[in-house]
């Protein structure tokens, strides 16, 4: 028999557990394998925790290629932010991780409750530094996001989370992202999603720091439905 453990991470930000029933589907080059994270149901996807299960199979899955995960949208609070789910098989022991960083909800983000989650094949750590400008009102409640373009490859848009109380007037927010090397930063998307009592915002500059080299992405413009030309994301290049 061959034994998996499940470890899937929910998000840290407002209203990210769910109450719903939770299923997953594991793609591997020899098979695939479905079940449901569920055991106590009101308490397995909290915010800010970390569901563990395990499954014995007879034949090995091979090299884990994807997941399909999604919830029935039922309970009181259904919509979940799922922050990552790594799988580690025990022997030959080796671990995948499915970055997610994305909500499984009718009412938020693109209204999806099921998603496709391509392993992270080749991991790098890109050091982003936020800088929010001085101007009056320049802070943010709302959720930021960035998306990270290469020479020929590009990154998942990641949500921009540490845990702190971000994007505030004159601050410099700063996060180690780990996603998928799409090499030297080339331009960068970078936006909000509009939420919040005062979501508008005057991003100042980003700064990408890896592998030993910075690369400055300069803005000094609103991203703001009131302000300026009305745009919440943007196009940055070097």
């Amino acid at each position: 028999m061959v034994r998996y453990t499940i470890h899937v991470h929910t998000g840290d930000c407002p209203n990210a557990g769910t109450d719903a029933n939770v299923s997953m589907t594991i793609y591997g080059k020899k098979g695939n394998f479905s079940l449901i994270l569920n055991r106590e149901k009101q308490d397995d996807h909290e915010r800010a925790t970390t569901y563990v299960d395990f499954f014995s199979i007879l034949n090995d899955l091979g090299e884990l290629e994807k997941i399909t995960i999604g919830h029935d949208n039922t309970g009181s609070r259904p919509g979940w932010f799922l922050d990552k789910v790594e799988i580690i098989r025990d022997s030959p022991h080796k671990k995948w991780t499915f970055p997610c960083e994305q909500w499984l909800a009718v009412d938020e983000g693109d209204g999806k409750i099921s998603r496709v989650l391509p392993v992270l094949k080749k991991p790098r750590v890109y050091n982003v530094s936020v800088y929010t400008g001085n101007e009056s009102y320049a802070g943010t409640d709302a959720n930021v996001y960035i998306k990270i373009y290469g020479e020929t490859e590009e990154s998942d848009i990641t949500w921009l989370r540490n845990g702190m109380d971000n994007f505030e007037k004159g601050a410099i927010d700063v996060f180690d992202i780990k996603i998928e090397d799409v090499g030297e930063p080339k331009k960068i998307l970078i936006g909000h999603d509009d939420s919040g009592s005062k979501s508008g915002w005057f991003l100042d500059k980003v700064i990408i720091r890896t592998s030993g080299k910075e690369y400055l992405f300069d803005c000094q413009k609103w991203l703001a439905t009131d302000e300026g030309d009305g745009k919440i994301k943007r196009v940055l290049k070097i």
